[in-house]
């Protein structure tokens, strides 16, 4: 009898032309993460062939859309069109089932993008530690890592997504959907050390209590 919530993850897709291959990459900080948080992390292959029967198969209680790459239209270099198309179906699936379903950074504005919002370059938003003001739900969250280029001006984040919480810049860093059980969050949980109290809390609750 299963007794941890399963979380079903994207991942990132990295091309090797030397070795002829095409990789799914998950910082393995992800496994140790949400064993902290109490649940297990299933990876989800980029070229599954249905990922709604894969999610079902697996019994997927949760679903986190991960960071890491661009988009397809922003940075063709940097992005798969092939991850673009399974985190969108992935998405439909959650708000179809009431899944919830969090993204971080890139998953966020996979998020954004996903209910029509859009993407601006942001400078001053890598490699650092920023403030935030919460606006709504997020205790503690008042300092937050960055790794992003690319973020969300409060005017291009769509009526469908709720603020949660904005840097100093007016960029969004925290969002919810009035639809559905989507939760998006700008800043990398997986890259503190020690883990960071107030995102263990975050997935708990938002996993377990809805």
């Amino acid at each position: 009898m299963r007794n941890r919530p399963v979380i079903a993850m994207t991942q990132q897709v990295q091309v090797v032309p030397a070795r002829n291959e095409v990789r799914d990459c998950l910082d393995a900080a992800w496994t140790e993460f949400l064993d902290a948080c109490g649940f297990d992390l299933i990876p989800v292959p980029t070229r599954v062939a249905n990922c709604e029967a894969f999610l079902e198969r697996v019994g997927a209680d949760g679903i986190v859309l991960s960071g890491g790459g661009g988009f397809f239209s922003l940075e063709p270099e940097n992005a798969s069109p092939e991850r673009e198309a399974l985190e969108a179906r992935m998405i439909a699936f959650a708000l179809r089932k009431n899944i919830p379903l969090l993204g971080v950074c890139r998953g966020m504005q996979a998020l954004v993008l996903h209910f029509g919002g859009e993407l601006a370059r942001v400078p001053g938003h890598v490699g650092v530690m920023h403030s935030v003001s919460v606006l709504s739900g997020l205790p503690g969250h008042e300092r937050v890592n960055s790794f992003h280029d690319f973020g969300i001006p409060v005017r291009m984040l769509p009526d469908s997504l709720t603020p949660l919480a904005l840097a100093d810049d007016g960029t969004v860093e925290a969002v919810a959907s009035r639809q559905g059980r989507c939760l998006g969050i700008m800043w990398h949980p997986e890259r503190c050390a020690p883990f960071a109290a107030r995102d263990i809390e975050l997935f708990e609750n938002f996993f377990c209590r809805g």
